[in-house]
Parts: C-alpha cells; structure tokens; sequence
C-alpha cells in the first residue's frame, strides 16, 4: 500500500477555495492508495468566535466537500482521509 500526506493552508472559511487546491494535489498523489488531508482541510480551523465555525459548518449527507472527496477517491481508486467541520440537525 502506499500512502501520501497532503500539506498545505487552506483559506479561512472558503470551502470552494479549498476544493480547488485540494484537487490539484489529490492529482499529484493519485499514485498513493490512501491519501490523507489536514485537519478540517474543507474550512481551515482558527475561528474567530462560535458562530463563525457554525456558518462554514456542513451536513455530510448534503456537503460539497463530501462529494467532491467522493469523485476524488473515485476518479483514483484511492482513500482519502480528511476531516471537516460537520454540521449535525444544525448545530455542530
């Protein structure tokens, strides 16, 4: 099996923004059977407050990071690994 480490800065609430690093990267490692993201890689993680963390939240069942890691992992007969900040019956 082989592995690869994703490492890079996402940008402070932008899950969009985030996506679109992320998938020339995943691109990059696509040899690796599993591929590992940093910690809530979909929104970055130094909040400023509650409420902040909240609004870039999103439910799994309906998020779009979610999905585009789902194509990914497709598209590359891999793994991946990332954590997300998850919003569950709307709160996190």
């Amino acid at each position: 099996m082989k592995s690869a480490y994703i490492q890079f800065q996402p940008e402070l609430y932008d899950i969009q923004q985030n996506i679109q690093k992320i998938d020339g990267l995943i691109d990059q490692a696509k040899a690796a059977d599993l591929i590992v993201l940093p910690e809530l890689a979909s929104t970055g993680y130094n909040f400023k407050d509650y409420d902040s963390a909240k609004n870039c939240a999103e439910n799994i069942h309906k998020s779009a990071f979610v999905e585009f890691l789902i194509s990914k992992a497709k598209q590359h007969n891999s793994f991946l690994v990332a954590g997300l900040n998850e919003l569950l019956n709307d709160e996190l």
